[in-house]
């Protein structure tokens, strides 16, 4: 995918699904950012206003690579402070009746430019407009859900599902995320290699979590379920739902391959993202995996069946028992989504010398990827 690196490239608007009110308990603020994630920014919000994270509601994470509009709400009377963030404003939009979330979002507008095309690429581009535009494309979770994922380590829920909470908390601990520095990423590099040490991890602690977490495994080795209990909820249901996105987008992708049909590719971080051009013969959606799923036909039943038991994993682990701030739960995901609202054009690339650039504008209902339409249009052919 050719998308550059600057924000305006990539706009993204969130379309509510319900009308302000004039009065209310939770105010509902407007928040345009840019180089920051949507976690960091009600961070920095919180922060300024001396605010508790608990009191701030929002629908949806936005990456920091894209120019975003979204709403929040804050838990107060008081108009939130100017932020000092440069790339980070708040606007009053009205006043709701209770926080925030994302079922009070219908739908994200998006705004792409595509920049440093060949003519090949434009021909091959508006081919694959055309049909998403008349079926829709394959909704695959993109690699934005895949932030929780370790390439070494794998995934911290499925070792809390096979009760590895030993690696669990290794994992919490020392996975190294896309925003850590490269001091910060040494310092878990080294908490990695002496991991079990509790004394000499003690020494490298920084945050309250690490610092409680070592003194009491040095006076209670082995006690690791009660300190996965202390992981925020919202935090530890992220890494969850990454997981359950990281099995659902395997079982589309052993859909598209039993086809039988010519697949294009676009490489994932946790896998390859495989696109057919046949659209017909699969199932409406998916249920996502939990100890109880939904499932709309036997053929889908019996793909989840062989992947667990090449995982490892069988329905009944995902009922957590021992840590129960998060939990996981079934939903049914759209196979292909359609964009609304669909609009292109190609110009010359104003910023690549004998290129062209591909605009986009549409929308899509939450919870899919405008990244995955895109990757949708530029996979190539795999043999």
């Amino acid at each position: 995918m050719k998308i550059k690196a600057h924000p305006r490239d990539f706009i993204v608007e969130e379309i509510l699904g319900i009308r302000a009110h004039t009065t209310g308990s939770h105010r509902l603020l407007k928040l345009t950012k840019q180089g920051l994630n949507t976690s960091d920014a009600l961070r920095r919000i919180a922060s300024q206003n001396k605010l508790s994270l608990r009191d701030i509601g929002y629908g949806g994470r936005k990456d920091k690579h894209a120019h975003a509009v979204q709403y929040i709400t804050i838990k107060s009377r008081k108009p939130p402070r100017p932020l000092k963030h440069k790339d980070l404003s708040l606007d009053e939009a009205g006043w709701l009746n209770r926080p925030m979330g994302p079922d009070l979002i219908a739908a994200n507008h998006f705004r792409i430019t595509v920049r440093d095309l060949t003519p090949e690429e434009i021909k091959n581009a508006l081919i694959q407009l055309d049909r998403l535009g008349r079926h829709g494309f394959f909704n695959y979770f993109d690699d934005q859900r895949f932030g929780p994922f370790d390439a070494l380590q794998g995934f911290l829920a499925e070792k809390i599902i096979k009760k590895h909470f030993n690696g669990a908390l290794k994992f919490f601990i020392t996975h190294a995320g896309s925003e850590d520095r490269k001091p910060e990423r040494e310092r878990k590099k080294r908490l990695f290699s002496i991991w079990g040490h509790w004394d000499k991890c003690a020494d490298e602690a920084v945050s309250d979590f690490e610092r409680t977490a070592f003194a009491r495994l040095k006076t209670r080795p082995g006690d690791f379920t009660q300190i996965l209990r202390a992981i925020p909820a919202d935090e530890l249901g992220f890494h969850f739902a990454s997981y359950q996105s990281f099995l659902w987008n395997e079982i589309l992708r052993r859909l598209v391959l039993k086809t039988g049909e010519p697949v294009r590719c676009y490489p994932g971080t946790c896998g390859d993202y495989l696109f057919s051009d046949r659209f017909e013969g699969y199932p409406a959606s998916l249920p996502t995996a939990s100890s109880r799923m939904d499932f709309a036909d036997p053929g889908t039943k019996n793909e989840y069946a062989r992947l667990f038991e090449e995982q490892g994993i069988k329905a009944s682990l995902f009922n957590v028992k021992k840590i129960r701030q998060a939990y996981f739960k079934s939903a049914s995901r759209q196979v292909l989504s359609m964009p609304e609202t669909l609009r292109f054009s190609t110009e010359n690339d104003d910023l690549h010398e004998n290129k062209n650039k591909l605009l986009l504008q549409f929308s899509l209902r939450r919870g899919s990827y405008a990244t995955m339409l895109i990757k949708n249009i530029f996979a190539s052919g795999k043999t």
